[in-house]
């Protein structure tokens, strides 16, 4: 059994991960307003609205800013279905940037079609090889 004072100094309160702590976020997944109070200076308490996701039972704040920046990519490419946030700055300069996850459907042909001009090469390196050797 431990001591008030021992649960005291290793008390952690619960908080709420960060939306940029995810590796990526799907557009699908449901977002709600969660309330908060917070004790002024004064010692009057103010309430506060945030949004979150849960995320296998962990709640992660997502800052309204990047609710704009997806409403945007969004116009852009509807069918959006996964993104990921990145984060810049601290405190009141904080800068939320939301990256796409998705490939294009013209990057991936470009990097087969690499891939094909990689394997004739050693192909045709090998054939060399394999002339010379017979010269």
């Amino acid at each position: 059994m431990s001591t008030i004072s021992e649960e005291a100094q290793s008390y952690e309160p619960p908080k709420t991960k960060n939306i940029t702590d995810l590796e990526s976020v799907p557009t699908d997944i449901a977002i709600t307003d969660e309330t908060h109070t917070k004790t002024n200076e004064d010692g009057s308490e103010e309430e506060f609205t945030i949004k979150v996701i849960d995320v296998e039972g962990v709640k992660y704040r997502v800052p309204i800013s990047v609710l704009k920046n997806l409403k945007a990519i969004l116009e852009e490419k509807p069918d959006l279905k996964t993104f990921k946030v990145k984060k810049s700055g601290s405190g009141m300069n904080t800068a939320y940037t939301v990256v796409s996850l998705e490939e294009t459907e013209t990057s991936e042909p470009a990097e087969a079609e690499e891939a094909k001009a990689e394997e004739e090469s050693e192909e045709e390196t090998s054939e060399e090889t394999t002339e010379e050797a017979s010269e």
